[in-house]
Parts: C-alpha cells; structure tokens; sequence
C-alpha cells in the first residue's frame, strides 16, 4: 500500500492449499491507533471465481470474447484465463501494435473503440471495444470477432455497438456493485462507512451546497436552484452573494458575511493552508423574523475540472444560541439588582463606541448620596432594599435596551443615546426629581436622593474609559455643589 492509500483492492489466484487457485478480491486497509499512526494492515480475502463463468455465458450468448486486463495486459479474468498463468492479452491476439493506446485510456466514464485485424495472417477484422475501470486498475476488453459476418455488422454496427455497449454495463454494474459490497464491510470495520456519515450530515446540516470559486457559479443543480429561488438566476457567485445578503441577512453581519465568503478570500485562505471557514449569523426567510444559522465552509481543488470548489453547509444553530446567549446574559447581571456587572458594563459600551456612531451618546455616573447612613442606621438588609427599590425607579425611566451597570456598591451607569445637549440635561433634572424621594420598609424610613455626573460621546471620548474618567470628574462637582443635582462635564474640570 502506498503511503496515501487508505486501502487496496486486488485481484489474485488464492495459492493457499485447497483454495484450487480460485479467483479472490483481496481488500487491504491500514489500522490505525487513536493518534493516526498506522500499526497495522488488515486484508480480507472473497473468492468471486463467479465473474469468469459471468464472463463465459456473455461470450456464448452474445459470440464476443471478453477479458479483464491489468495495466501490463495480463489477463486476469476471462472466459478461457483465470490469472493464475500470466497470459498477455496482445501477444495472444496479435495486437501489439495497439497496445499503448489501450493502456493509456484512462477515462473510467466512455468507451474506446477500435477496428483491428483478427490476426497478422487475415484480411478480416474485429471490433475492439475498451472501457477502463479505475476501482481496479484493470481494463474490460470485448472483442467481437465479424468473420464471414462483417457485411452484415457493417450494415448493423449501431445496433452491435449498442449491444456491447449494454454487456459492458451490465458487467461493470455487477463489478461495481461486488467492490461496494466490500467497502461497505471494510469501512463497517473501521467505523468510517461512508453511507453513515451522509446521514449524520443530512441530520446536522440543514442545506449542502457546493459553489465553483475558479469559475465564479454554482457547482451543482441544487446550488442553482438555490439562486433561482433567491431571484438570482444565472448570475455570477459573487454577485449572488451580494443579493443573499440583502436579502436573508441581519444588517449588522453583512460586512462579515461577505467578506468571509468572498471569492478572493476564499482563494486566499486556500493559499494559506486553511480549507476550512466558519460564521455565524443572523437569517431572515420571511423578511422581519431573524433566527441563528452558522455556515461550515469546506475548499478543495478538484482536478475533474481544474478549480477550485467550495462546499458550504448551513447549520440552523438558533436554538444553541439562545440558550448560549441566556447563559452569557446571565453570568453579565449582578445577581441582586439585575443590572450589568462592572465588567459587562464596559465591553458592552466600548463594543457599541467601536462600531459606527449614529449620533451620540451619554454617559450617566449616578451615585447614592449618604448611602452609607442607611447601612448604618437600618442594617444592610434594609440598605440592599433601598439598592432594589433605586435600580426600579431608575429603570422605569429608561428604555429597556438602554444599557443600565452597576459598577460599585451604590454607584451605577447608564449608557443611552441622546439627541442634544438639552435633551441630556432635561433627563438629568427628571432623573433628580424622581430619584428624590423616601425609602422605607417595616418602619424605616431613610431619605433617598442622587448625584449625577454626565459625559456626551464622541465629543468627551469613544471609549468607556475616557467617558467614565470625564463623567467621574462631573459627579465630583456635583458632590461638591452640595449633592442632589447633576453636573455636564466640560473641558477644564
């Protein structure tokens, strides 16, 4: 076996003592330990001495000779032969002078056709009919022998090549469906059958399509029916990857859609040594319900067509999000107020100042004033009351995908959009008038007002960092001005 065959098929006489050199598929595969190195070669002998008594009732009934040749021109099976003495094909019929032709038809998909002499010593011909057989390497010869008929083949050749044509089916249909039998039963040894992996695929993978890179379309009927159903119809790859994604795809994951999947990409990763691309992203098939789906890429070079191609997977992954996503959401809450963690807080803000900014932003640093004294005069279990009774107030003032964080123990953020100046300062004065009010719970009572300290981005900065730094700065002028107010940072604080 050679060093990147994974088995072999062969073909022998089986000398063993008894076996009367029956004709025998000998099927070697290498075995492998859990780190891929090989330890080892298993074969599997079936005799299938069948074939030359197959070959013989289409010689009788048909008056043709047929033969299986390797890539010498030995014989291996035929009517007369059964591998066991080396015979050579083209000396025994005299045909040396078509030999390299013969051995060079590699083409496992048509028929080579030949007129030759039935011998050096007769003016009469035979019809020479070649097809190659790449699972073996060996050649199926038939050869029909016109003799005192050759007007009358002349006169019938369609009808006679179609006939030969229909035995070479019949023959490698009965051959092909021998070596699948094997396979089948060898790759069930070694847990690799072929059949099981399409159905593990099919039960993954929600769609398969392939595309042609080189040439830029689709690589498959079903990948043209894909487009068709799209409205893309004939036109290129790259442009239908363009409609798809205005389309099907959620306006955020375009600009990564298409650049993952784009042809020079494609070519350059290939280039690179990786064969393999990934991305996940959010589909519509209606136009407003939006749901996960990843795409496992797959690129190969076929030599068939001399391109490069590219299997793409679709894998419907919403249900595996969610529940990904919950978990993420979860673990970024602060357990007892619900708002983001302190950490959660500034990848969320620095992930949305890192993206194109659609007007501003504003920062609110919003602290509890005295908040210690309701610790110390009512126990922590009433403070933490107070924090809960805060954090729903200040909710109610806000949009539920603004972002609220509670970044210490009675200090919080929040991060919205903001149209001007004016309106930033009109939700500070609403955010003082209702954050002023009296906690009290089993008769404590303690008196609950805020100071708040704002930065505007991008004016004040684009990052979490540089707000909080400006927006600190403010809240401490508004502590110092006597607390309960708000304060706009400006330059020079």
């Amino acid at each position: 076996m050679q060093n990147g065959e994974e088995y072999t098929l062969n073909v022998d006489n089986d000398e063993v003592t008894g076996a009367d050199n029956k004709i025998t598929l000998f099927v070697n595969c290498k075995i492998k330990n859990p780190q891929g190195q090989v330890i080892g070669v298993v074969g599997v002998g079936v005799n299938i001495d069948y074939l030359q008594e197959l070959l013989r009732q289409y010689e009788n009934k048909y008056n043709v000779g047929t033969f299986l040749i390797d890539s010498t021109g030995a014989i291996q099976v035929s009517g007369t032969y059964n591998g066991h003495t080396q015979v050579d094909w083209f000396k025994v019929n005299e045909s040396e002078n078509i030999r390299q032709e013969v051995l060079e038809w590699k083409n496992g998909k048509t028929n080579w056709e030949v007129w030759m002499p039935s011998s050096v010593q007769s003016s009469e011909k035979s019809y020479l009919v070649v097809r190659y057989i790449p699972d073996l390497d060996w050649y199926l010869l038939v050869k029909q022998d016109t003799g005192a008929l050759v007007e009358e083949l002349n006169a019938k050749i369609l009808q006679t090549a179609l006939l030969i044509g229909l035995v070479i089916l019949s023959i490698i249909l009965i051959i092909t469906s021998v070596i699948k039998k094997f396979n089948l039963k060898m790759t069930k040894l070694l847990e690799e059958r072929q059949e099981l992996f399409k159905e593990a695929t099919e039960q993954i993978y929600d769609n398969i399509y392939e595309l042609n890179i080189t040439k830029n379309c689709a690589a498959s009927r079903k990948t043209q029916l894909y487009f068709e159903a799209l409205g893309a119809k004939d036109l290129p790859y790259e442009e239908f990857l363009r409609v798809v994604t205005v389309k099907q795809i959620k306006e955020e994951f375009r600009a990564g859609y298409i650049s993952t999947f784009s042809i020079d990409n494609v070519k350059r990763q290939f280039e690179e040594g990786n064969n393999y691309l990934q991305y996940e992203f959010m589909l519509t098939e209606d136009g407003s319900n939006y749901f996960w789906m990843r795409i496992d890429a797959y690129i190969f070079y076929s030599k068939m067509d001399d391109s490069l191609h590219m299997f793409t997977y679709r894998n419907n992954i919403n249900d595996e999000k969610c529940k990904e996503m919950e978990i993420k959401k979860k673990a970024s809450l602060d357990e007892m107020t619900g708002a983001y963690t302190k950490n959660a807080t500034e990848r969320i803000i620095d992930k949305v100042l890192a993206g194109e900014l659609k007007g501003s932003y504003s920062l609110f640093i919003i602290d509890l004033d005295d908040f210690k004294q309701a610790n110390d005069s009512y126990g922590h279990q009433f403070g933490d009351f107070c924090i809960k009774e805060f954090v729903r107030l200040l909710r109610s003032n806000f949009r539920e995908s603004d972002i609220v964080g509670r970044v210490g123990g009675d200090e919080f953020v929040v991060f919205i959009p903001s149209q001007n100046l004016e309106w930033v300062r009109q939700k500070a004065e609403q955010l003082c008038r209702v954050l002023d009010t009296v906690c009290q719970k089993n008769g404590s009572v303690w008196k609950m007002s805020v100071s708040i300290g704002i930065a505007v981005a991008p004016k004040d900065g684009k990052s979490f960092e540089m707000l909080y730094e400006k927006a600190d700065k403010a809240l401490y002028e508004t502590k110092k001005s006597g607390k309960n107010g708000y304060t706009l940072y400006e330059e020079g604080m």
